[in-house]
């Protein structure tokens, strides 16, 4: 895990490449109309991503190990606990096991691991002007705030979610065990009847876990895009009070462009983690037994 943060601190400082050249290319390279410095800032950017996709295919790669032993040494605990489990409650603890699975294995971990690294970009807005270190500080507690009301919204949700789930697959074994009796018809047509009704409330609670976490999605995707264009207009009314320099500008717009590109990526799978951890804490209460 030290290492993947490492990894993570210098992939954040690669991901600025990009804004950097380009403000060379406006600073030193228009200006002079030099060949010679535009060629060894493009060598140089495109070693940077090159060294980019490398170091994120090494801490993907890393995470994907560490989620994977993770999840092996959580499965063979819960396979020992369901088979003195009744059946129902085995089957939630095989669908929890698979849900932190699909976290732990995923993107997921990747884009918390660069949140833990916004307060260090914080500091460095901070640095440049105070203000714009308060402004990013607001922007950070609206964004979280965004996204604890996303989960407190979700959590019932998901609850009835996670129980309509099992209460069909429950449904379908016992519908298997009852057509292989061969007087079994009219439980049968009973235990389908009751599958249909469940899956018809099913999907429609998932259809409402959808809509909101469309919502909350696109209200912090838009609240990212209004915080850089507030922080770049907080920035110039620095600039036109003398307060800080033209260039100071645009690097407090890069850099609170970074931080606000941290939140709202672990915003995006904040939904996933949320469920994951859900089904981590049942299992940690089914293994306590």
């Amino acid at each position: 895990m030290a290492q993947v943060l490492l990894l993570s601190g210098v992939l954040n400082l690669l991901q600025l490449s990009t804004s950097a050249y380009m403000l060379r290319i406006y600073d030193h390279v228009l200006p002079s109309q030099s060949l010679g410095s535009l060629g060894m800032l493009t060598g140089l950017v495109l070693g940077l991503h090159a060294g980019f996709a490398l170091l994120d295919m090494v801490r993907s790669r890393l995470l994907f190990r560490a989620g994977l032993t993770f999840v092996q040494s959580l499965d063979i605990k819960v396979l020992d606990v369901v088979r003195t489990a009744p059946a129902r409650r085995g089957l939630e603890a095989l669908g929890d096991v698979e849900r932190i699975s699909r976290f732990v294995t995923n993107s997921g971990p990747s884009a918390f691991f660069d949140m833990v690294w916004a307060p260090a970009f914080l500091v460095a807005v901070a640095l440049l002007h105070p203000v714009l270190g308060l402004f990013a500080l607001a922007g950070i507690l609206l964004l979280v705030t965004v996204a604890v009301s996303a989960e407190l919204h979700a959590r019932d949700v998901s609850r009835r979610l996670t129980r309509k789930r099992h209460q069909r697959a429950v449904l379908v074994r016992d519908l298997v065990a009852a057509c292989a009796v061969p007087d079994g018809c009219v439980r049968c047509l009973d235990i389908a009847h009751r599958w249909r009704t469940a899956s018809r409330g099913y999907y429609r609670l998932r259809a409402c876990a959808a809509r909101r976490s469309l919502r909350f999605g696109a209200l912090a995707k838009g609240l990212r895009f209004i915080l850089q264009s507030g922080g770049l207009a907080v920035g110039a009314l620095l600039v036109i009070e003398g307060a800080m320099s033209p260039g100071a500008l645009i690097a407090s717009s890069i850099i609170l462009g970074r931080i606000f590109a941290c939140f709202d990526a672990g915003i995006a799978h904040w939904r996933d983690f949320s469920a994951a951890r859900e089904s981590h804490d049942r299992i940690a209460a089914l293994l306590a037994r």
